[in-house]
């Protein structure tokens, strides 16, 4: 009679660890999902390349006594 017990108890475990791994799938599929959307639509609403635009650009020159890159200062 313990082995049916145990058994049982095992049984319960496994089909309640079951339906919490498939909820947080579906739950991290539906954020996933938002999230592409979000970024899809993010990107129909910029116009293309004005974060290139408005970008600066530094160059960096490393330091020979550490061997550190730091920005070049003009």
């Amino acid at each position: 009679m313990p082995q049916l017990l145990i058994l049982a108890t095992i049984g319960v475990g496994v089909w309640m660890g079951a339906r919490w791994a498939s909820r947080k799938a579906r739950q991290i599929a539906r954020d996933m999902e938002a999230s592409r959307r979000a970024a899809a639509g993010r990107q129909k609403a910029s116009s293309g390349y004005e974060h290139v635009r408005s970008a600066k650009v530094t160059e960096l020159q490393q330091d020979p006594e550490t061997g550190v890159y730091k920005v070049k200062k003009e």
